[in-house]
């Protein structure tokens, strides 16, 4: 899940004649409504994302693109605050992350901090990429969705913050279970200048709809106009 600080929105455009071509479910502001949690049509199994972790973005993104027909994918670095890796304070580069869209799922890929250990690497093995987590939105507090997992014995393993509110995130080791992470985001608080992430998300799923399969791979600075 992408947080974005307000200053990478200064130059953001709009696109609302893109917007209004999805469907009413999908513009911008319902697309809001669905991660944010407290919407009423929102349940505890509407998975919006599918991350994988991957050594090569690019690559990743390409395969994705072929074969599965998923993109195009637009290519960012952001910034994460506060981090605790299994107990240990830990400080990252800025994260190379994409994001594109296949239909409603989300597809976000992230290339771990290099030369360093982390939750993103841990599931790679010799693998060049491999699912990661997936996302879902939930009703409930961030601490509460936190503790029903930890007393389940899926323990947040690496946490920290982004975005200029300090949105809280987390992962949940649910890989004994399910063979993946689960992210959990502070959703309740992404309100204001930190809602308007799910514009460019918007903006992402619209260049998904009738893509030519051409230039699969983009640079974010497309959307933000810069």
């Amino acid at each position: 899940m992408l947080i974005v600080s307000s200053d990478d929105f200064a130059h953001l455009g709009h696109a609302d004649d893109a917007l209004r071509a999805l469907r009413p479910a999908q513009t911008a502001a319902d697309l809001g409504a669905l991660m944010r949690s407290g919407e009423e049509r929102m349940t505890q199994t509407d998975v919006v994302q599918v991350c994988y972790a991957t050594r090569d973005i690019e690559a990743t993104a390409r395969t994705l693109a072929a074969l599965e027909g998923v993109g195009p994918f637009f290519v960012t670095e952001f910034p994460l605050y506060d981090l605790v890796y299994r107990g240990d304070r830990v400080e990252y580069d800025p994260l190379q992350v994409a994001f594109g869209y296949s239909r409603d799922l989300q597809y976000e890929l992230i290339r771990p901090p290099q030369d360093v250990a982390s939750c993103y690497a841990e599931v790679l093995g010799d693998r060049r990429e491999a699912l990661h987590h997936t996302f879902q939105p939930f009703r409930d507090h961030f601490d509460t969705v936190r503790a029903r997992y930890e007393a389940a014995g899926e323990p947040v393993v690496y946490q920290g913050t982004a975005g200029d509110a300090r949105i809280r995130f987390g992962f949940v080791d649910a890989r004994p279970r399910l063979g993946h992470f689960i992210e959990l985001l502070e959703t309740e608080r992404m309100i204001g200048p930190e809602a308007m992430i799910y514009e460019l998300y918007g903006q992402i799923r619209a260049a998904a709809v009738d893509w030519s399969g051409q230039r699969p791979v983009r640079s974010m600075k497309e959307l933000m106009g810069r």
